[in-house]
């Protein structure tokens, strides 16, 4: 078996990429919010919710995502990781109905959509892969 490099802070390589294209799937997610505010905006305005309430939605959900990535990346939490691919699935699936529902999708919204995507599909991929896995199981967890 092919021994996979393991980073100067002891992290394995696998999760070290991880987490660097997490966070930054995380930051495309907010910029694609901003490039689609008038968009967001809409919605907000036709369900009735506040502007500040989105904003807190938005902050909320990166920073639980931030909470995710940092437990799985630096505390080998398993059902971080799961929990991950599981948002991520679903983020998936809601993707196609929100964006052909969109009448004005711009064409740097989409590229930074799919940037974010393509960011989190391959992060996930080497978090389940390769030497990720050592890091993951029960006798690596600290006490």
């Amino acid at each position: 078996m092919i021994e996979l490099p393991v980073t100067s802070n002891g992290r394995p390589s696998n999760v070290l990429r991880f987490e660097q294209l997490m966070y930054l799937a995380v930051s495309l997610g907010l910029v694609h919010t901003l490039v689609q505010w008038n968009y967001e905006m809409e919605i907000v305005q036709a369900s009735g919710m506040s502007v500040s309430y989105l904003v807190f939605l938005t902050l909320l959900g990166n920073a639980f995502l931030v909470l995710l990535i940092l437990q799985a990346a630096r505390r080998h939490r398993n059902w971080a990781r799961w929990t991950l691919f599981i948002l991520f699935m679903v983020s998936i699936v809601g993707f196609f109905p929100r964006t052909l529902n969109n009448p004005n999708p711009t064409t740097i919204a989409m590229t930074v959509k799919l940037g974010e995507t393509l960011a989190m599909g391959i992060a996930l991929f080497l978090v389940f892969t390769g030497n990720a896995r050592d890091w993951f199981r029960p006798s690596q967890s600290p006490a």
